[in-house]
């Protein structure tokens, strides 16, 4: 045989070609989606998310979009989870399905919309446009995506540490339609159930209108409920 036709899931190619040496079967090595995106000479990246057993998704995203595949933006990461807060007044909260280590990535992703003023419950995070990423342009809104698991990070109460911090890379485009988001990762090893938290900055309520921010939730210990 010259070539043996391997058929692929329907998420993918629907055959590869693999060529055979003239003595037979050799060895047969399937190519992964990113694998062959590359090969097409298209740039492209490794979806972030990871299955409840701790295997990276194989799947090829194009470099510089959300960094989730098509199936990944519709269920979350797989090493993530939405659970119902200990104090219901807080609402959800992000906690590691598995041991995370330091440095885990996590993109907060969604469409690109208006801000809010502070009356209005939402839970969106600035998103910065331009060749620098340094031009504020509207908010990062993951509402509508039940996948973009990051909404539910909540902020660190007064007696609490932040587990997760922002970075300074974003995705998406501001002028195509298309989903944007921002990268995070944690600051430190998370253990199953440990929650991903990080502190919303003065920046966050200053775009909703407020110059001064003095929280009662602060006071009493718990933490902002922008998780729902």
């Amino acid at each position: 045989l010259q070539h043996l036709r391997v058929p692929l899931k329907p998420s993918g190619l629907q055959h590869l070609r693999v060529p055979l040496k003239p003595s037979g079967l050799q060895h047969l090595r399937v190519l992964s989606m990113v694998e062959i995106a590359k090969q097409r000479g298209g740039t492209v990246t490794q979806c972030w998310a990871h299955t409840q057993a701790g295997q990276r998704c194989a799947s090829a995203v194009a470099a510089g979009a959300v960094p989730y595949c098509a199936a990944h933006l519709k269920a979350g990461d797989g090493a993530l989870e939405k659970v119902a807060h200990p104090d219901a007044r807080i609402g959800f909260c992000l906690v590691a399905r598995r041991a995370l280590p330091k440095g885990y990535k996590v993109a907060f992703w969604g469409d690109r919309s208006r801000c809010q003023t502070v009356d209005v419950d939402d839970r969106c995070l600035q998103y910065l446009s331009g060749a620098k990423r340094t031009n504020p342009n509207g908010v990062i809104d993951p509402a509508p995506h039940p996948g973009s698991l990051g909404q539910y990070m909540n902020a660190p109460s007064p007696r609490e540490l932040p587990t997760a911090r922002r970075t300074r890379t974003y995705f998406g485009a501001h002028n195509d339609g298309g989903l944007v988001g921002q990268a995070f990762e944690t600051t430190v090893p998370l253990a199953p159930g440990a929650q991903l938290a990080f502190p919303y900055d003065n920046e966050w309520w200053r775009i909703r209108g407020c110059l001064l921010y003095t929280s009662d939730a602060a006071d009493e210990g718990l933490g902002v409920d922008l998780g729902g």
